[in-house]
């Protein structure tokens, strides 16, 4: 099998073209863990296969490091669509298949920028903190500062499984801080992962979106990561919340397995 390792700041993924759909994934999960393993295989947050699709140019199909096909991953969809461009499989603008629907796609000069689903149930909860699906559930904490020595892992661990994320399968977690006018640092522990990871698409269009809800005028946001900056838009079309995440898709290494 050959395969391209791709990283969007850090967040990183084994990624092979499966349109001959000879790797069959769902009866893959003891491979495919082992291939994310970073002691035992090639190391990766995430494996992603291309598809073929009747709906889009291709169909992406997303699993975490523990082999199990999940929600939408904001990062690896930047870095398949880099992938899918460097085999010609797409032009400079896309669109792609998910498990949460269509995700249009484009490339402008080194980064990709795509278009996430409308954020839903956005809610305030326990006390002065928030909840919302940007294409994965994700609980979003703010810190007042410190955020550079805060325990993500232990302290995500408690949150990642709390008894009311339940009936979503457990939640990913992301504690923000403010560093500026429009400027967030935020870190992220990841379900499937379950560490922190130097980034995570979805965990930033959640903190963004959040910060938009109480900061309405800050429509655009900046945000640094362990991994690099990735920068969230917040537009209004057809009278909801259009949200597009940029950054870059850095392709790392090929091989054979």
């Amino acid at each position: 099998m050959n395969f391209q390792k791709y990283q969007g700041t850090g967040n990183d993924f084994v990624i092979i073209d499966n349109r001959d759909l000879k790797l069959d994934i769902s009866s893959s999960q003891v491979l495919i863990e082992k291939i994310c393993s970073r002691r035992f295989g090639v190391g990766a947050d995430g494996f992603i296969a291309v598809e073929p699709s009747e709906k889009a140019d291709f169909r992406m199909r997303y699993l975490n490091a523990d082999g199990k096909e999940s929600t939408l991953c904001g990062n690896g969809t930047r870095c398949v669509v880099s992938f899918a461009y460097k085999l010609g499989i797409i032009s400079e603008e896309a669109v792609v298949e998910t498990s949460v629907g269509l995700v249009p796609a484009s490339i402008q000069q080194d980064e990709v920028r795509i278009k996430m689903p409308n954020p839903t149930g956005y809610r305030k909860i326990m006390e002065e903190n928030f909840w919302v699906d940007t294409g994965s559930p994700h609980y979003v904490q703010y810190l007042a500062s410190g955020i550079q020595n805060w325990d993500v892992a232990s302290e995500g661990r408690k949150l990642r499984h709390h008894a009311d994320f339940a009936s979503v399968g457990g939640t990913n977690v992301n504690f923000v801080m403010e560093k500026e006018p429009a400027s967030l640092v935020v870190r992220t522990f990841e379900r499937g992962v379950e560490a922190e990871t130097f980034s995570c698409g979805t965990g930033v269009t959640a903190c963004a979106f959040v910060h938009q809800q109480l900061h309405p005028e800050q429509k655009k946001l900046k945000i640094s990561t362990l991994g690099g900056e990735l920068s969230v838009e917040i537009k209004q079309e057809n009278g909801a919340s259009a949200v597009y995440l940029q950054g870059p898709a850095e392709f790392v290494f090929e091989g054979n397995i």
